[in-house]
């Protein structure tokens, strides 16, 4: 997840890395808002009392504490997600929305005289409940980890931020008066030229219903495209998404059933209680403890049996109605839907779980679906090692599984080649790949504890790792490949150095040494004998010359002469200019490193600063060298940047090939403040 770093105990969330400054006055402020909520909230005790309604009064305590709570401690733990902010903000407004609720009710008995502070608790009241629902809406757009999912929600959540600011704002500024029954009672804050026409607030009221919309669609296209941790994470707001519809259906049923209007009925009261509790606490588990329960299996039920609970009700109903109706005998009617739902209750729920789990759980029930979709995948890759982390994916997104991996040994340790999700607290399956009868490696899979796999969940596991063997082969081959080259390479240019260094020392200086005593021979020999000695000499100074060739071509000569830093300066000190100024950065005591890798760093450094010279038109470019772990190269320049869509050049490609032939990564890119950045990285066997 973008900025967190997560373990793998409970999923918790660490805090992101703050100046200790801004997260100590961050958490001042957080602390100062939940302290006036708090604050509040008391007075709305202090003002109403537990009578006549302690249910009433535990519903406005949570719908307050909770989301405080929650806040405070997503602040203290990811100071820059947004999160927790609109958390406290919720907690804020409602704190403020229940506390001016009986100065409202004060201020219609004493109309024109009312206070000060009882005209400011009536423009509370009638003027903030936008705010109620802005702060949730809020959360489903930035949730979990406090950023938009793209640039068209980015716009709908601000919009819908815009819509609800300038509503606001005419609303407390308005000059005319309150609504029944508080049209006796002034404004405190009436201080605009002009009423707002109506036809600018029902457009501010469409456009902020418009954003509510696009934030249920917001959280459904980041539930769809999360994996791992993250579509746990989304889960938890999906869960806590549950409770609105069916806090509204039970409003709805005491309204209906039992004739409770005004949010005043016992079952109103318990739904609302409940969502008051659930909301906050599930979006504060989504973000700093997602592994704490089986969130999929909490869904499933919660779906399941709420929606059959929802039509075993909705039958009885009707089945009752319906029968008193025609023969006006109440008991009948009574046992005859019990009857109904007793045969129907079964059936429904046995379909009503599998579609569930088909959602949540992915293809368990339907194997055909996950192996075609793993057979699509595998035509859709090229590369051997694309396909065996194809197989993995689906692996885990068909049985819904947090972690999966292929191991395989290799020179006696254990090696990970393609791997999907996080590791949890689960237990693990493995199942042995085979290529030919030849055992090739391991699928391995982390199992939730509180969901283990069933029999057919275990079939459908055997017949996907069925798929692997091949690909898992093919990588294996591949690997081996690449270290033969890799090793061949070494060998060839350690041997280089050798001949180079042999050829320079030893040979060229025999040579050299022949060359003079010609040239003695040549003062002492006859005139017949002299054209002799003088066509040797022109043969040794030629062999001279070749071999100088050689060793040239065998090894860059700066690499013996300075060494790779100080010959990387050199050039650097030769290209610079006016317009362009080079630069190397190097540590202080370079360890003694492989010639190949010394080759390879070298050229591509100085094919990198020649680019830079040539096309970029920078004012400066930096080359610098890291023995940290692997030996990385890092080239940056401030120039115009590389076009990373454009096929590459040759230099490029040349680049990238040093880099592959021993093992390492190359990336180039541009830089976030301009220019172009290259990188090399190569591993360091250990000795």
């Amino acid at each position: 997840m973008s900025g967190m770093d997560e373990s793998v105990g409970l999923g918790r969330t660490e805090p992101r890395d703050k100046p200790a400054g801004q997260s100590r006055l961050a958490e001042a402020l957080a602390w100062l808002i939940g302290l006036v909520a708090v604050s509040a909230l008391v007075g709305y005790w202090s003002l109403n009392g537990p009578a006549p309604s302690p249910l009433e009064t535990l519903v406005v305590s949570m719908i307050v504490v909770l989301p405080v709570v929650c806040g405070l401690l997503l602040v203290r733990a990811q100071t820059g997600n947004a999160v927790g902010w609109l958390l406290l903000a919720e907690g804020l407004v409602m704190a403020l929305m229940a506390l001016s609720d009986q100065p409202s009710h004060d201020a219609i008995e004493q109309g024109s005289s009312a206070t000060f502070a009882e005209q400011l608790a009536v423009l509370c009241s009638q003027s903030l409940w936008p705010l109620m629902f802005a702060g949730f809406a809020g959360i489903a757009y930035v949730f979990p980890d406090g950023g938009f999912f793209n640039r068209k929600y980015r716009r709908w959540g601000l919009a819908g931020a815009g819509a609800v600011t300038v509503f606001l704002a005419f609303e407390l500024f308005a000059p005319s008066g309150f609504e029944p029954p508080y049209q006796d009672v002034p404004s405190p804050l009436a201080v605009a030229p002009f009423a707002a026409p109506d036809v600018i607030l029902w457009m501010l009221l469409l456009t902020g219903l418009a954003s509510l919309f696009a934030a249920a669609f917001a959280v459904r296209a980041r539930l769809k495209a999360s994996t791992g941790d993250r579509r746990l994470q989304m889960l938890w707001l999906a869960w806590a998404a549950i409770w609105i519809p069916a806090t509204l259906f039970l409003c709805l049923l005491d309204g209906i059933v039992f004739g409770a209007g005004g949010g005043e009925g016992l079952l109103t009261q318990i739904a609302l209680l409940l969502m008051a509790t659930m909301m906050p606490l599930a979006i504060g588990i989504g973000i700093l403890r997602y592994r704490l329960f089986d969130i999929e299996v909490v869904i499933s039920r919660t779906l399941v049996y709420g929606t059959l609970s929802l039509i075993v009700a909705a039958v009885y109903a009707a089945i009752v109605a319906a029968f008193a109706a025609l023969f006006g005998s109440a008991t009948a009617a009574g046992v005859l839907g019990a009857g109904a739902v007793a045969v129907m209750v079964q059936p429904v729920h046995a379909r009503l779980q599998r579609r569930v789990d088909r959602w949540i759980f992915g293809d368990r029930s339907d194997p055909y679906a996950a192996l075609q979709r793993l057979d699509d995948r595998l035509k859709e890759t090229q590369a051997p090692e694309e396909a065996v982390q194809a197989v993995v994916e689906s692996v885990a997104e068909s049985l819904r599984l947090p972690w999966s991996a292929v191991e395989f040994d290799r020179d006696g340790e254990g090696m990970t080649i393609a791997a999907y999700g996080a590791r949890g607290g689960g237990t693990l399956e493995r199942r042995e790949l085979w290529h030919r009868g030849e055992h090739v490696g391991s699928l391995v899979v982390e199992v939730p504890k509180a969901r283990p796999l069933s029999e057919s969940d275990r079939r459908l596991l055997d017949q996907l790792a069925g798929h692997v063997g091949a690909a898992v082969q093919s990588v294996r081959l591949t690997i081996d490949l690449l270290a033969s080259r890799k090793e061949l390479v070494t060998a060839r240019e350690e041997e280089r150095r050798r001949l180079r260094r042999d050829l320079h020392d030893g040979v060229g200086p025999s040579l050299a040494a022949m060359s003079l005593q010609l040239e003695v021979l040549r003062e002492r020999v006859s005139e017949e004998d002299e054209a002799l000695v003088d066509q040797l000499g022109a043969q040794a100074q030629e062999a001279i010359v070749d071999i100088r060739r050689l060793v040239y071509e065998l090894r860059p000569p700066a690499l013996d002469q300075y060494g790779l830093v100080s010959g990387l300066s050199e050039q650097a000190r030769r290209m610079s200019s006016e317009a362009t100024a080079f630069s190397v950065r190097a540590p202080e005591e370079m360890p003694a490193l492989p010639a190949a890798i010394e080759v390879a760093v070298y050229r591509i450094a100085l094919e990198a600063m020649t680019n830079a010279a040539r096309h970029s038109g920078a004012s400066s470019c930096e080359v610098n060298i890291s023995v940290e772990g692997p030996v990385s190269l890092t080239v940056e320049d401030d120039g115009v940047g590389i076009d990373t869509t454009a096929a590459h050049g040759v230099g490029l490609r040349s680049m990238r090939e040093r880099t592959d032939e021993l093992g390492g990564a190359f990336a180039v890119g541009v830089r976030n403040s301009g220019g172009t950045t290259l990188r090399a990285e190569f591993p360091l066997e250990e000795t």
